[in-house]
């Protein structure tokens, strides 16, 4: 009898949306213009409006709490939520490192 594989808990998400999750989690606390350049190792191009609207559909959906750092910035980091949706990713991926 063939196992059916449940899908990954990020389905919903855009592989941007991962790798932002990634970069929040290496980063704790980062502002969304250092997640931003992060990123840019990796796209051709990062805009401001992709970044900070995939960053408010991630606050949206429970998986990143936004918090002002100072008068311009904000500071990112993963919910619980979010924690466990990237660890239950990653290993659904079959790779070994957890958040």
């Amino acid at each position: 009898m063939a196992t059916t594989q449940t899908a990954s808990p990020m389905v919903d998400r855009s592989a941007f949306q991962r790798d932002l999750l990634v970069a929040i989690r290496d980063d704790p606390g980062a502002s969304g213009r250092s997640l931003g350049q992060q990123l840019e190792q990796y796209y051709d191009s990062v805009t401001n409006p992709r970044l900070y609207q995939n960053l408010s559909e991630l606050e949206a959906a429970g998986l990143v709490n936004k918090t002002a750092s100072d008068d311009r910035s904000n500071a990112y980091r993963l919910t619980d939520d979010g924690r466990d949706a990237l660890d239950a990713d990653i290993s659904w991926r079959g790779g070994g490192e957890e958040a």
